[in-house]
């Protein structure tokens, strides 16, 4: 069945053309902005002042032990809105003031997605008439502070995927095994049967460990800060091992890939057209499926458009800690269709006939 939903895919593949008009109308999702920022926290009282509301007595009132004989917590003060008033009018102040020396003391972030800055600032940053310089003062009345931003630059990230292969190994073993590769042939061919000969089944089956077009979001990012360091050449390799990680990645670096962004815009446009290409199919009645046999289209075409999602979601922030995605563009592994999976297919095929 992965082999019929490949199929549809490569025949749902947009043209270079198509991911371009996709891009130009929907540049938000995919541009990124650099931009300096300070954080001016409103100083709330944490006990009454003359704007404190009234108190009222109550009986029993500095008596801090329960009825049952144990300590009470004291309650942290609660500020009235007169209070909480001052407080933000007088970091207003203070916000204005900063404004001139934002980019001096401020903090610089840099290739932030509109997914990934911060709520309040998002309309702000990605205004189509932002400009170098632009500066504002932007409220949280929520978390009462002030947003001090001054706007840097705005551009498309043309960061490039990269093409590797990868044996996934425990820590005691993964010198011990690029230490046998180096000993031998030291080529990508002999990399490639490293990789047959200790990657897990289990794990993965893709021939030669090779996994294509590797993305930022799919991989730890200690791997992916490897593999974007500057000198990055092809038969570069590394061992890493990942705080938090299960396993431990011997790499060998193939070379670079298309962009990361023209990927994923290519994979929502197939996600789409596959969605819509099951929905019309099954509306004009040209297919009778009372089994079931097609669902699995809707359902990995959802998926992939929910992964795609959550992809661009993570913007710059934290990084991915899981593996490599074995679906990544490598080579695929030959393994023979059980037998649900034939039948299946035959049911599909009978049901498109009739």
């Amino acid at each position: 069945m992965a082999g019929y939903y490949d199929e549809l895919s490569e025949r749902q593949t947009p043209s270079m053309e198509e991911i371009q008009t996709y891009y130009d109308e929907n540049k938000d999702s995919y541009d990124s902005v650099d931009y300096y920022v300070m954080t001016i926290d409103a100083k709330l009282p944490t006990e009454p002042t003359e704007l404190a509301d009234p108190m009222e007595e109550t009986e029993g009132e500095g008596d801090d032990t329960a009825a049952d004989g144990t300590q009470q917590e004291e309650q942290a003060y609660q500020p009235s809105e007169a209070e909480i008033e001052a407080a933000m009018a007088e970091a207003k102040e203070q916000a204005d003031r900063a404004v001139k020396t934002v980019k001096a003391d401020g903090e610089l972030r840099e290739n932030v997605r509109k997914s990934a800055a911060t709520y309040l600032l998002q309309d702000w940053l990605f205004d189509e008439a932002r400009k170098t310089g632009d500066s504002t003062v932007i409220e949280d009345s929520s978390s009462h502070r002030y947003y001090v931003v001054e706007f840097e630059n705005r551009y498309l990230d043309e960061k490039l995927s990269a093409d590797v292969r990868v044996v996934l190994t425990d820590a005691e073993n993964g010198q011990g095994i690029l230490d046998e590769w180096k000993a031998g042939a030291a080529t990508e061919e002999s990399f490639a049967e490293i990789c047959d000969k200790y990657n897990d089944p289990a794990q993965t089956t893709i021939e030669g460990g090779l996994l294509e077009a590797v993305t930022s979001s799919s991989i730890p990012a200690d791997l992916n800060s490897w593999l974007h360091e500057e000198g990055r050449t092809a038969g570069d390799t590394t061992v890493i091992s990942s705080e938090g990680e299960e396993n431990t990645y011997v790499v060998y670096y193939k070379g670079t890939n298309e962009a990361e962004w023209i990927l994923s815009i290519r994979q929502t446009l197939i996600s789409q057209r596959m969605s819509e290409y099951i929905e019309e199919l099954t509306a004009e009645g040209k297919v009778e499926d009372p089994k079931g046999n097609l669902n699995y289209l809707k359902v990995q075409a959802a998926e992939e458009s929910a992964a795609q999602e959550a992809s661009q979601e993570s913007g710059e922030g934290e990084e991915s800690s899981q593996e490599p995605d074995a679906s990544a563009e490598g080579e695929e592994s030959s393994q023979e269709p059980d037998a649900s999976e034939e039948e299946s297919s035959e049911s599909s095929e009978d049901a498109q006939t009739d």
